[in-house]
């Protein structure tokens, strides 16, 4: 079998093995993650279509059909208090391990090992220093905070959100970057084998874009390939769904093409099911960390197109395949994908999360099926009928329907009472245990998914002391920390996952234009390496407090302020004495960048200027006045 014919069969296989996987999400996540998307910003009556929460002949439909979007309630305050502003990474360098003296056996050796060490560190904080500056401007020229913001609310909504870690050229540049984007997790499939994603063997991206466009990312001449955007599965989409309209891609203005990117950690896939043993041998020579592009109607990855294929005769061939099916970046070294993952709720024996509106969805349809039918109660109820004798006359119809606020109605003698002629009629009063049940089923939804009272700063019994203020606090934070102290570990893996790119793939002359020329050069020297995995492990990577929900803020804040009082006093001391100024400048720089403060030397102390010493010959001679 020729190499055509190989990729041709590897293709069909792949795109088979993504279809099982997407039967497989459906049943675990996507269905759920949905119907929890429809409640935020769906139809407002898409709960009561067929084989939604049940066929019209299983469950009578309200008349008033209504969606109580509680849902973007848990966004709106959620997603505030998880991601404020663009965060700020601080890069340190790792300690180096200095063991005690006796080990070494004699003081030389014990000074050696220091002056190494102190070396080491001196080293590793440049580059620390040097990364820093470049990965602060990271997040304001990618848009960082739009794109987490919208990873952060799907986590919330259907219990997953994603950050694609990928190199980017701004447009009009000739410099190149990186940054962290994103992408619904409708696009994202995982290997249906695995009980984790750390064990999972291969994940797919689902992409649409121009032809064109993917033409000229893997180099294809244009016209190689062709739209299949009009397939039958999006056909069919649009056909069933209620929002199918406003959510699939017509491609009325661009030919767009439907592709898969999948990275696979078990080789080109002659270890797939149904593969054989045949092609082993030959696949088995690319490795284990293999790229493919896959897209329906096409007989070969769009990264390994057919024109190569006649170049097998040439020794450069196999460097050239190996290239094009290499991981755009090698993030397996350090056991990672290309993507970072932000999951509030794991299930345990699953790559797949539960979303936070889960548990509440059972409460939240019956909220939204009480509402529809309390509407049309008291639409029905409502209404005005009045009941009057037929052979009343005319002139009494025309006031009762069409009288001012004062008129006069003059009754036949023959009837003793108005009541013997007009009368109204009231439907009997609504029932109020409904209402009672309906407050206990909000209770268990707010319960679900932590919409207090306290969430929206008011609470139903006023607070009798401090202490149970604290408590209630404290018990209403465990939820929203949790669920921060998640957002801060995702904000770390993508810095860490930048950090390493950036260090891959970038080179002085992409970083100049952002850090400066100077930057750039020590750029070359020290940052620049092809190693990904020393890249990524030898420096350690934070979130600096105040940039997520996290109490480190206030800790810092209250911790400098503390040593301002103690400390600072001393150190202006000493510099009077010495005239060294240098901790009390470091403080107020600390200071200044806790309470974030710029250009923090404008209050540096300096040593007095010291007076001019008299000359051999006696003092300077007075200035006469003028």
């Amino acid at each position: 079998m020729n190499g055509s014919e190989l990729f041709q069969v590897l293709c069909q296989f792949w795109l088979t093995k993504i279809s099982k996987a997407k039967a497989h999400k459906n049943l675990v996540f996507q269905d759920d993650a949905d119907e929890a998307f429809r409640f935020f910003n769906g139809p407002h009556d898409f709960m009561y279509e067929a084989g939604q929460t049940g066929s019209p002949e299983d469950l009578p439909l309200p008349s008033f059909r209504m969606t109580s979007n509680r849902v973007a309630e848990v966004v709106q305050l959620f997603g505030p208090a998880l991601y404020h502003t663009n965060p700020s990474c601080q890069v340190t360098p790792r300690e180096p391990v200095i063991l005690p003296p006796a080990i070494y056996g004699n003081p030389m050796a014990f000074q050696q090992a220091t002056a190494a060490a102190d070396a080491r560190r001196s080293l590793d904080q440049a580059k620390s220093t040097i990364l820093e500056s470049y990965l602060r401007w990271v997040p304001v020229e990618t848009q960082m905070r739009t794109h987490a913001r919208k990873a952060v609310e799907e986590a919330l909504i259907k219990g997953r959100g994603l950050l694609w870690v990928e190199l980017y050229q701004p447009p009009g540049t000739s410099f190149k970057t990186v940054g962290a984007y994103y992408d619904s997790v409708d696009n994202f499939q995982i290997d249906p084998d695995a009980d984790s994603m750390e064990n999972a063997k291969w994940v797919a991206r689902h992409c649409i874009k121009p032809v064109w466009e993917v033409e000229r990312e893997y180099g294809l001449a244009p016209g190689t390939l062709h739209g299949n955007i009009t397939s039958a599965e999006a056909q069919s989409y649009a056909e069933v769904t209620t929002d199918g309209a406003h959510r699939a891609k017509t491609g009325e203005t661009n030919d767009l093409i439907r592709y898969w990117k999948i990275y696979s950690r078990m080789g080109l896939g002659a270890r797939l099911q149904g593969m054989g043993n045949a092609y082993r041998g030959a696949m088995d020579l690319f490795g284990d960390h293999v790229f493919l592009v896959v897209a329906d109607g096409h007989p070969y990855p769009l990264n390994v197109p057919s024109p190569i294929y006649g170049a097998q005769g040439d020794p450069k061939f196999v460097e050239q395949l190996i290239r094009r099916i290499s991981w755009p970046t090698p993030f397996w070294l350090n056991n990672a994908w290309p993507v970072a993952i932000l999951d509030f709720h794991p299930v345990p024996g699953q790559p797949w999360p539960m979303s936070h509106i889960k548990p509440g969805l059972g409460e939240l349809k019956f909220l939204n099926w009480s509402y529809s039918f309390l509407a049309g109660k008291i639409r029905n109820t409502t209404r005005d009928f009045i009941a009057v004798l037929k052979q009343a006359g005319e002139e009494l119809k025309t006031s009762i329907l069409e009288g001012k606020d004062l008129t006069l109605l003059e009754i036949d003698g023959q009837y003793k009472t108005i009541g013997e002629v007009v009368q109204f009629l009231q439907h009997p009063s609504m029932n109020g245990d409904i209402f009672r049940v309906i407050e206990a089923v909000e209770r268990n939804f707010e319960k679900r998914v932590g919409l207090n009272e306290l969430m929206y700063g008011s609470s139903e019994n006023q607070l009798r002391s401090a202490a149970e203020a604290d408590i209630k606090s404290n018990n209403l934070s465990v939820r929203p920390d949790d669920m921060a102290e998640c957002v801060e570990a995702f904000m770390k893996q993508v810095f860490v996952m930048l950090g390493g790119a950036s260090r891959y793939h970038l080179r002085g002359a992409d970083v100049a234009p952002l850090v400066g020329s100077d930057v750039a050069l020590f750029w070359d020297k020290y940052l620049a390496t092809m190693n990904y995995a020393s890249a990524s492990r030898e420096l350690e990577y934070r979130i600096e407090a105040g940039s997520v929900r996290k109490p480190n803020r206030a800790r810092d804040t209250q911790n400098i302020t503390d040593a301002m009082q103690v400390l600072y006093p001393q150190f202006v001391q000493y510099g009077a004495g010495t005239g060294d100024f240098g901790p009390a400048n470091a403080m107020i720089t600390e200071y200044c960048r806790v309470r974030d403060i710029p250009n923090p030397q404008r209050f540096f102390m300096r040593p007095p200027v010291q007076p001019a010493l008299p000359g051999p010959g006696g003092p300077p001679p007075a200035q006469s006045a003028a």
